[in-house]
């Protein structure tokens, strides 16, 4: 988050997104200072609640916020390590959301949060120096303790944006996150400008829903609408419904008008209206229609606050009654960027197999992320010295709230064009803030995730349905390259297939989803569309994860798909190792990086595994698995193995002279003699000029240089591959072969390896529900479980590595380090 800020003065802030309403009167202004004790609070070193109260009291009694009631929010009790939000403003005007009176928080109807301190530099999340996000312990817990409340925000209502308070002591500064980032403004003493605080509390007072963040075209459902009785109807079971589990099927019980329904579509749905959860209707874009979706809590929701924040509903269409898939995110708007619907849409036309079918989509309308507009207006009118002034107005240029419409919400003036050229990227790369637009897609197909594979087989069978999608759409009319293969991204869903004998079985098929980071493989555009790379860190190739400059290859994609396969092997099957070398296994070879100046790297498990060809755990135990599972891993790994050594002795190869060997043949012999010209080969070039002999009557620009095998030999910097490692290198450049060992395996015997234990991830490794925020069942309430905070978590240190960064969300909620932070570079 520490990127993701920009600080504004006091009044370009409440200008811009609490404008003063048309027609309004004055705000009330008390005679006298409402706040004057908690001054006397803050001198004399009283705690927190201390201040709240007295601030609660202010607020309530001199009626500063008509029409929003504060309310202080129950702290949590026992050994939970829960954050508890401290106070919020709910509407007073809602009679179908009552302003709570027990103290519970009700995460669903808070309207603005309020976070308090005590008073002290240590307790601002933020700074009004040059820096606004200071790097001292004690400010990065105060800021990740504030994100995670915005988190909590945006997990528990369907918003656009969030506005939180954070009042330390006698100080506050007003915050406004979106999923680019968080603007935020220089912190104000209320309790010297009492008459200013008590006018901007009126203005935020004076707002409308959508104003202080909540999306308008979230339509929230209250138990007494037919809707809301409808949806619980929606959730009972049905005799009709399909017993995925079962091994035979009564196709006589099946609905007549074939609009078949799986049981755990419907348990899916029912688990999503459970207890208090908030109920909506969604308006999805349809063309020039709109079609509405009825949902309640997200089945996924991403990680952290900025990104694309994606979450996904099992949701019921309003008009035919049927279930869908409703994915919900901010997609990133940089130009030449296109919007999965129409990714999708051109997949499904040329009948692309196993990839989900599209119902509708599209973006809605004027729901940009705003913070990247906010932060090229504070690089132009904002001084870059030690202090920031309150007022936009004693900058180096004045700013008038009123006349400039340059600035906010600067909808319309967003980029729509490519406007991309080779040499120019396609993103403005001085804006730490990625723009992002709200869009919306449904789609028909409601799948289970990998971590519900009954068998190894079933597994198998899912991913080769999987690789034969990502091989066709790579054929033309699409021509199309996932780029973000990983086990979030791959769901199964259940297929009715006829036995021999005349009955009825569920087969298991597989869906490759989430297409948003595709790119063609013949795009004209050349240039990165945006400033990082995409993909999903644990699943990514190691040649990827090493070189940030590299372009997405398919033998990289298939090494996702082979990484998919020994993630869920080593989770949900048998196999010698024990639960601790489990969770030790996953942390080091699918979340563990190296740092170095130039950026992260490939953990130094995961390119052990790749480099020696040998899967082994970090204190020497070779995986083993029961079954078939094991002779599949280890020659998809020899495989991936030789096209490492490979792809490193033909990288030497090139920095050593040019032009490289040919890939087909052991370059055991070659000799790297040229007889055209070649400015790659001229003698400046030192770092290789030890390399060149010098011949009578030779062109400097042509040296000779010595055999490409001698030179490896004299510095043993790589290995010479063999020939079979050729050979098995080249089966990893196309899909064939990788479908064609998953077919032989598909049709041998398996025996039972989904291991009894079901997930071997040890317990006390993961923190439950989504990266961190917790649902609980008795309350129907949303919280968070305080991760960020030091004083509530516990740091892994970790020898040589470091925990992986997060790179990319997809829908899966299984582990704490999926997320949706997506990066995307080629």
């Amino acid at each position: 988050m520490a990127d993701k800020a920009v600080r504004v003065p006091i009044d370009y802030f409440v200008d811009k997104f609490w404008p003063r309403p048309p027609g309004a009167g004055s705000p009330p202004i008390p005679i006298s200072n409402p706040f004057k004790e908690i001054v006397t609070l803050v001198n004399a070193n009283a705690k927190e609640t201390e201040i709240e109260a007295a601030f609660a009291a202010a607020v309530t009694t001199h009626g500063l916020t008509p029409g929003l009631a504060f309310k202080k929010c129950a702290r949590k009790s026992g050994k939970s390590s829960r954050l508890g939000i401290d106070s919020a403003f709910y509407r007073t005007n809602n009679p179908d959301a009552p302003v709570p009176q027990d103290g519970e928080p009700r995460s669903a109807d808070q309207i603005v949060v309020v976070e308090f301190k005590r008073g002290g530099t240590e307790f601002d999340p933020f700074s009004d120096d040059a820096n606004p996000c200071p790097e001292a312990i004690s400010h990065k817990d105060a800021r990740g303790q504030v994100s995670t409340y915005a988190e909590l925000a945006f997990a528990a209502q369907r918003r656009v944006a969030f506005f939180l308070l954070h009042v330390n002591g006698m100080n506050c500064r007003l915050t406004r996150w979106d999923r680019s980032g968080v603007v935020l403004t220089v912190s104000l003493d209320y309790c010297a400008n009492w008459e200013l605080f008590c006018q901007i509390l009126w203005r935020m007072s004076q707002c409308s829903d959508e104003q202080l963040g909540l999306d308008p075209t979230a339509h929230r459902i209250y138990s007494p609408d037919p809707l809301y009785r409808f949806m619980d109807d929606m959730a009972q079971r049905r005799e009709s419904d399909i017993d995925h589990e079962s091994s035979h099927i009564d196709m006589n019980s099946l609905p007549r008008d074939g609009r078949l329904v799986y049981r755990y579509v419907r348990d899916l749905f029912r688990v999503s209206l459970d207890r208090d959860a908030p109920r909506y209707i969604l308006d999805v874009p349809d063309g020039n229609t709109t079609r509405q979706y009825l949902v309640g809590r997200p089945i996924f929701f991403a990680k952290g606050v900025t990104g694309r924040g994606t979450q996904a509903f099992a949701a019921v269409d309003r008009q035919t009654g049927e279930f869908a898939w409703l994915k919900d995110c901010w997609r990133v708007a940089y130009p030449g960027i296109e919007p999965e619907g129409d990714i999708l849409q051109a997949l499904n036309n040329a009948h692309v197999p196993h990839i989900p079918k599209l119902r509708c989509y599209g973006d809605l309308p004027g729901q940009w992320t705003v913070s990247p507009k906010v932060w090229k207006w504070a690089r132009k009118h904002v001084r870059s010295d030690s202090k920031i002034a309150l007022s936009a107005a004693s900058s180096s240029q004045s700013y008038h709230p009123q006349s400039d419409t340059r600035s906010l919400p600067g909808i319309q003036d967003q980029p729509t064009g490519d406007g991309a050229t080779a040499s120019r990227p396609l993103f403005n790369g001085d804006c730490p803030l990625r723009p992002h637009k709200h869009a919306r897609l449904v789609v028909e197909e409601i799948g289970m995730p990998l971590r519900d594979c009954p068998a190894g087989k079933d597994l198998i069978s899912v991913i080769s349905d999987c690789l034969k999608a990502h091989s066709m759409a790579l054929k033309e009319p699409t021509s199309r390259l996932h780029r973000d293969i990983s086990g979030s991204n791959i769901v199964m869903i259940p297929e009715l297939k006829q036995r021999r004998n005349g009955s009825w079985k569920v087969v298991w098929r597989g869906l490759l989803c989430d297409w948003e980071l595709s790119k063609p493989i013949d795009a004209p555009i050349k240039s990165p569309r945006q400033p990082v790379r995409s993909g999903t860190w644990q699943f990514m190739s190691v040649a990827l994860l090493n070189d940030h400059n590299k372009s997405v290859e398919i033998c990289d994609e298939l090494e996702a798909f082979f990484n998919v396969i020994l993630y869920y092997a080593v989770r949900y099957f048998t196999s010698n190792l024990d639960e601790p070398q489990v969770g030790a296994f996953i942390d080091e070879y699918f979340d563990q990086f190296n740092c170095y100046v130039k950026g992260w790297r490939c953990g130094s498990r995961k390119g052990s595994v790749l480099s020696n060809g040998v899967l082994k755990t970090g204190d020497g135990t070779q995986v083993l698995f029961a079954g078939h599972m094991g002779d599949l891993l280890n020659t998809l790994l020899r495989w991936f193995h030789a096209n490492h050594i490979v792809r490193t002795y033909q990288s030497e190869s090139k920095r050593v002279t040019s032009p490289t060997p040919p890939s087909s043949v052991p370059p055991t012999q070659l000799l790297l003699d040229s007889d055209e010209e070649d400015e790659d080969d001229a003698i400046g070039d030192k770092e290789d000029s030890h390399l060149v002999e010098a011949q009578s009557g030779a062109s400097p620009k042509r040296p000779r240089a010595v055999s490409v095998d001698i030179y490896y030999q004299q510095n043993n910097t790589a290995r010479i591959p063999t020939a079979q490692e050729y050979k098995d290198a080249a089966k990893v450049q196309t899909h064939d072969a990788f479908i064609a060992l998953l077919d032989h395996f598909m049709n041998l015997r398996w025996l039972k390896d989904r291991d009894p234990s079901g997930d071997r991830y040890p317990t006390n490794k993961d923190q439950g529900g989504a990266h961190g925020i917790r649902i609980d069942r008795s309350t129907g309430q949303y919280s968070y479980t305080g991760i960020a905070d030091s004083r509530q978590r516990k740091r892994r240190k970790m020898k040589g590595s470091q925990s992986a960064p997060v790179i990319h969300l997809g829908l899966d909620n299984e582990r704490r380090d999926d997320s949706d932070s997506e990066e995307d570079e080629d």
